[in-house]
């Protein structure tokens, strides 16, 4: 095969897998510092054009290290996306529009719950314990 020929197969090839890039990028912050939140939950769901329900593929996961997730290929179409991260309030966005051949991209910026976002220790103790036979001896 002619190497003119060759180059222009590859150059099709590429120029196919750059536009056929049709999916969302997510990205979870801190929303007073801009801080990415790494590892955050997030859940991805496509809505229907009445917004009467859900309907169609759903996407889950976590974020890397700097906050952000990649879903692609995705069907084109309105989706709703939600976040949890531990001692954060949750965060969501709806109608957020997925076209054909590009990527959206979806910043939530989430809040500190109330309180400073503090997780406090419990401890559960159990006062009906018998004391063992070695405990009785001393």
């Amino acid at each position: 095969m002619p190497k003119a020929i060759k180059s222009i197969i590859l150059i099709l090839l590429f120029t196919k897998l750059v536009s056929g890039q049709t999916g969302m990028n997510i990205q979870v912050v801190d929303n007073q510092t801009g801080e990415p939140l790494p590892f955050a939950s997030f859940y991805v769901c496509r809505i229907d054009k009445q917004n009467t329900g859900w309907r169609g593929k759903e996407y889950g996961g976590i974020t890397d290290s700097n906050g952000r997730a990649r879903f692609e290929p995705m069907d084109t179409g309105l989706y709703f996306v939600k976040s949890i991260y531990i001692s954060y309030l949750e965060d969501s966005a709806s109608n957020i529009e997925v076209k054909s051949n590009m990527l959206s991209n979806v910043i939530l910026k989430m809040q500190v719950r109330p309180g400073g976002g503090i997780i406090h220790d419990y401890f559960i103790i159990n006062r009906n314990l018998k004391k063992d036979s070695a405990s009785k001896k001393r």
